[in-house]
């Protein structure tokens, strides 16, 4: 991707039980470092949708766009998200301190 430019991510979450407890994710582009370049965070669905309505079985869709402006260097970047309830991250397999990486992105300069 070459910048300034929007990421967009979509994730999509299932219900595994009826009323699950209402969460705030974070999607985050970090650097080598594990610094944040852009984030979004929120309830799921933009909270247009609470999660202690969903159903068991239910699939929501939740789409971001991440700012990727003239600051963020040229590079390869990690993409991740933080799922937290209560203001502690939730508990998730594969992920590292809470951050669940997805996928990586490489941002190039426009002619690059």
């Amino acid at each position: 991707m070459a910048v300034p430019d929007f990421l967009r991510v979509t994730l999509f979450w299932q219900a595994v039980r009826d009323r699950p407890e209402d969460l705030v994710v974070t999607v985050a582009v970090v650097d080598a470092e594990g610094e944040p370049v852009a984030m979004a965070s929120g309830a799921p669905a933009g909270g247009r949708y609470p999660v202690s309505r969903w159903s068991r079985g239910e699939v929501v869709r939740d789409p971001y766009a991440l700012w990727l402006g003239e600051g963020v260097a040229p590079g390869t970047y990690r993409v991740g998200v933080v799922v937290h309830r209560g203001g502690e991250p939730v508990p998730t397999e594969g992920a590292s301190d809470g951050f669940l990486e997805l996928f990586t992105v490489e941002v190039r300069r426009w002619g690059e």
